[in-house]
């Protein structure tokens, strides 16, 4: 699988040869492309032909399939034009750099594309059997993990979780990274001096609601129908999209498993609010 440690080191790979000769470029590109393509190519093959798929569950593997594709595709047009400038006998070098860089973006959409897609697709097909978790455990630790990068970029991070909290009836992994996904948005979008928290509460007799919450640059009302729609991007209030459009995907589908849904509220320039309703523990 293509795994974040291997985008990485595709991203530290093509930094090193982007000052090379047009043909190597070309070469360092197409080699990683071949190599991710064949292995993404090879996952969804797997997917596609396992058993005890149900006819809309099929359907919609094979929609994603395709999608998918398209959305890989996208970057090489980039690519193609940017390197083929690149060749020129007259290039100057801000010029140069400027094409540059758009290779390197593309490059880099495409990368965060196939980590993405081959999250999606490594998800268990049929629903595990459900845990008993206590979520003090979990945002405790990830929020801990997190602290450094807030700290960094100047944003203040917490988290409130009451004592006596009832145990969720979930996936551990599931849970985990689902807070990782938001968490990792959270901070991206927030600006420094701003805020991002973590706080969990007794929404009623079944459910517990865990939200995290920022001060930061917020969802546009309109986008707000689409954000857990894979490859939706939404334009920030710089007018740039960011990402594959597939990390609140993702957390949808984590959450899903454990039996639960997602809910966003925002407020351009003032903030955002995912909210996650999981099932109380009945044996807890």
């Amino acid at each position: 699988a293509v795994t974040a440690n291997t985008a990485s080191r595709a991203l530290s790979h093509w930094r090193l040869v982007q000052h090379q000769p047009v043909p190597a470029l070309m070469d360092a590109f197409l080699t990683w492309q071949m190599e991710a393509h064949a292995r993404l190519f090879s996952q969804m093959c797997y997917q596609s032909s396992l058993a005890a798929l149900s006819h809309e569950r099929d359907v919609a593997q094979g929609d994603f399939l395709k999608q998918s594709w398209q959305e890989l595709r996208a970057p090489l047009t980039t690519v193609k034009t940017a390197l083929t400038l690149l060749g020129s006998d007259h290039l100057e070098a801000e010029q140069r750099q400027r094409y540059l860089t758009l290779v390197t973006q593309a490059y880099e959409r495409q990368s965060s594309l196939i980590n993405g897609v081959f999250e999606l697709l490594q998800l268990p097909l049929s629903t595990p059997q459900l845990q008993s978790i206590r979520l003090a455990d979990i945002v405790v630790g990830v929020v801990s993990m997190y602290q450094p990068l807030a700290q960094e970029r100047g944003v203040l991070l917490d988290a409130v979780i009451p004592e006596g909290l009832p145990a969720i009836a979930g996936i551990e992994p599931a849970v985990r990274q689902a807070l990782t996904q938001l968490l990792q948005n959270a901070i991206q979008y927030t600006n420094a001096g701003g805020q991002v928290q973590v706080t969990a509460r007794r929404e009623s007799d079944q459910h517990i609601a865990l939200c995290v919450e920022d001060t930061g640059s917020g969802i546009a009302r309109a986008d707000l129908p689409q954000v857990f729609n894979p490859f939706y991007r939404a334009v920030d209030s710089a007018g740039q999209t960011r990402g594959a459009g597939l990390g609140l995907t993702l957390v949808q589908r984590l959450v899903e498993q454990c039996g639960g849904s997602i809910s966003v509220a925002s407020t351009r320039h003032q903030g955002s609010v995912f909210t996650i309703l999981l099932l109380i523990d009945s044996k807890g």
